[in-house]
């Protein structure tokens, strides 16, 4: 039996994170969190247990919120908009809020 597909978000967030330096995620005392670009901000938790979303800056509305182990909880504008994990997810479907727009995001990181 095969593994399912791994989510594109997800793998352009592992790519993100070899960039930065960090990782594993499992060795950090809790969630990686970053901004993405002006508008993104994510908390990813490479643990086996739920932890809570800390950013550096204390500026994120998710500060405090619950991610599941191996999840990554998203923000676009202050706002919740998505948790993914390796294999699937749920994010905002709007006009400017989207999985296409995230990921352009997080490739625009990269390139930086």
């Amino acid at each position: 039996m095969s593994e399912p597909p791994i989510c594109e978000a997800f793998y352009k967030l592992a790519k993100l994170a070899e960039k930065d330096g960090i990782g594993p995620l499992n060795t950090l005392p809790g969630c990686w969190t970053r901004q993405i670009g002006k508008q993104w901000w994510i908390a990813c938790n490479g643990h086996k247990q739920t932890m809570k979303a800390i950013s550096q800056d204390g500026a994120s509305q998710g500060d405090g919120v619950a991610v599941g182990p191996y999840q990554c909880y998203i923000e676009f504008n202050g706002w919740p908009a998505g948790f993914i994990n390796p294999f699937g997810g749920a994010m905002a479907a709007g006009d400017a809020a989207n999985e296409a727009a995230f990921i352009a995001a997080i490739d625009a990181e990269i390139a930086r």
